[in-house]
Parts: structure tokens; C-alpha cells; sequence
């Protein structure tokens, strides 16, 4: 799928997260179309692979880089870090989903999704307003306990609160308030690539 498709995607409903029959649904911010991904499977060997790669560059990294002794310089490099950080989140999240298509759902399908979306909308800002604190914190602590490790910890915390960062959507936020005029993707010759429940 093109770039400025799957970016204008705003996730609201995700069905077994973390089971191998997991999926996402989505609302494309500009047509109000409803599209469905899977989760990518990371493989372990991957995941090993980056854990064994990344510990001696952060062992290795040196943290005398850093203006510590000068603390405008400092907080202009963590705005820096943290601002490409999150940037960065934002733009790999989703790249780990595949299989983008649009579905339509029946009345009750829908229905269903967006009670389940209601109920977790509020809970949804959590984790990524919990990630950015995370983030600022083990800057902070990255001044007073200077250590590669409080500099990588708010890279990678910033990468993740990223990831999240369409919690904050408008879309979002007008679904919840019943605001949204849903296409339905009722079919058409345009709507041939359409999976039907």
C-alpha cells in the first residue's frame, strides 16, 4: 500500500491482540473507509539478533558526547533525541502490520467494535502519555547519573510512545463522539479490492 495510505490510517479496534489470529482495524482519516491489517510475526532469531547487536553499541557508546556540563546544550540534545525519537515511532508503527485491505462490516459487527473502542478510548491515551514520561525521566536521570544506558532508554521509550502517538487522532476522537460519517464500503466498481464478513 502506498505511503500517504497507510499514514493517513487511524487505528480504533483490535481484535486477540498478541494472538496469532490478531488484527487491526482502521478508519482512513480522509475517506472514513474501513480497512483491516494483521500483526507482523517478529521471529525470535530477530529479536535475538537486535538484543546481541545492541548491547555493545550501548556498552560502547560514548556518553562524554553529550554537553552535560552545559545545560542549555544539554536540553536543546534531548529535545532533539526525543523529537526524532517519537518521529521515528510514528513512522515504523505501521510497518508492523501487513496485509492492509478494506473490509466492510454488518451493523452488528460494527456496532460490536465500537463499543469495545468506546470503552478503551479514554485508556488508550495511558500508555503513551505514560512512554513520553518515561522518556523525559531517563533524560533526566541521563544528567544526574550520566550512563549510555538512561540515553538509550529514552531513545527506545521514545520510539515506542511514538508508536502510539494515534491516540491522539481527531478521527478517533470524532468516532468516540458518534461524530463520523463512516463509509461503508458497500461495494461499486471502485470497491473491488473489498474483503466482505
Amino acid at each position: 500500500m502506498r505511503n500517504e495510505i497507510y499514514r493517513s490510517l487511524v487505528p480504533f479496534y483490535t481484535y486477540n491482540p498478541g494472538k496469532d489470529d490478531s488484527y487491526t482495524l482502521y478508519i482512513d482519516s480522509r475517506t472514513n473507509t474501513i480497512f483491516k491489517a494483521d500483526a507482523k510475526n517478529i521471529s525470535s532469531a530477530k529479536v535475538t539478533f537486535l538484543i546481541i547487536l545492541g548491547y555493545p553499541i550501548i556498552e560502547l557508546f560514548p556518553v562524554t558526547i553529550i554537553p552535560l556540563d552545559n545545560i542549555i546544550q544539554f536540553i536543546s540534545v534531548c529535545v532533539i533525541v526525543m523529537s526524532l525519537s517519537v518521529f521515528l515511532g510514528y513512522y515504523i508503527s505501521p510497518r508492523m502490520l501487513e496485509n492492509y485491505r478494506r473490509v466492510t462490516l454488518s451493523s452488528e459487527e460494527w456496532k460490536r467494535c465500537l463499543e469495545t473502542f468506546n470503552q478503551f478510548y479514554f485508556r488508550q491515551f495511558i500508555l503513551p502519555s505514560l512512554l513520553l514520561l518515561i522518556t523525559i525521566v531517563c533524560f533526566v536521570f541521563l544528567y544526574i547519573f550520566p550512563s549510555s544506558w538512561w540515553f538509550f532508554g529514552g531513545i527506545i521509550s521514545g520510539i515506542m510512545a511514538g508508536a502510539g502517538l494515534t491516540s491522539f487522532s481527531k478521527t478517533k476522537y470524532l468516532l468516540y463522539k458518534n461524530k463520523l460519517d463512516i463509509n461503508w464500503n458497500n461495494g461499486g466498481e471502485e470497491d473491488e479490492d473489498i474483503t466482505y464478513w
